[in-house]
């Protein structure tokens, strides 16, 4: 049995005081380019949303509005890549009523919002917040700020930044003491520091792999990355990355 236009009655926890009685529809759709224009069955998607409500008598005031967003990522032509497109009811012509803070009621009543991603992101870019946050689900970095400008610092993520912080110290003092152990051995000190510098450079390249994987691609971006991650200069980050991608 397939039922169609489901619609579910969903509370929400926020900080508002007044309650707002939205029908919001979410379309994920497998691709954009199909054999026919998808403003039309969005609009009329929208438009069985509104009809099928159940009002009293001829209260049409009492209509809910309908929000739908479509989720594109395949089939986008370039030029409309990683936008956000918003189709809503407008009204022209003329009116004997007062021109100042005038709105027509019932041109609020239908918002169609086309959220056009692609497959490959860079995300050294100025985009709309919520094209990046959608990229962040697909590419799987939810719960990174780096790529999430949503995630908001809370006492777990702040608990598991500070558990990062002390891997690193430790990391870098296990460093410290390797180096001096070479050392003592009677190593020579050059030595010593290349077989360090070498687990660090291999460390920096594991994180530069992990955030090129993820959709990082700017040189720029992954610099900061690794400066911010490693602590090392930016002139030694910025070297190791155009290494990585020299070779990609």
């Amino acid at each position: 049995m397939i039922l169609y236009d489901v619609v579910v009655t969903v509370a929400i926890n926020t900080q508002m005081e007044k309650t707002v009685h939205l029908i919001f529809d979410l379309e994920m759709q497998r691709k954009y380019n199909m054999n026919y224009p998808l403003m039309n069955r969005a609009i009329y998607y929208v438009s069985r949303l509104i009809a099928k409500q159940d009002i009293k008598g001829a209260k049409y005031e009492d209509l809910v509005p309908v929000q739908s967003a479509w989720i594109c990522i395949h089939g986008v032509p370039e030029e409309l890549q990683n936008q956000c497109i918003h189709f809503e009811y407008q009204a022209f012509g003329e009116s004997n009523e007062p021109k100042t803070g005038f709105k027509f009621k019932g041109t609020d009543l239908a918002r169609i919002d086309f959220l056009l991603l692609s497959a490959n992101y860079d995300w050294d870019c100025s985009d709309p917040a919520v094209i990046k946050f959608l990229q962040s689900i697909f590419h799987n970095c939810l719960g990174n700020s780096n790529f999430n400008p949503y995630v908001e610092e809370n006492e777990d993520v702040n608990k598991e930044v500070l558990v990062i912080m002390k891997e690193n110290e430790q990391y870098n003092a296990e460093i410290e003491t390797e180096k001096q152990q070479s050392r003592e051995e009677g190593r020579a000190e050059g030595r010593a520091e290349g077989r360090a510098e070498g687990r660090a450079e291999g460390r920096a390249e594991g994180i530069i792999e992990t955030a090129f994987n993820l959709g990082v691609t700017n040189a720029d971006s992954l610099t900061k990355m690794l400066v911010k991650q490693t602590g090392m200069s930016e002139q030694d980050a910025l070297s190791i990355v155009r290494v990585f991608l020299k070779n990609k």
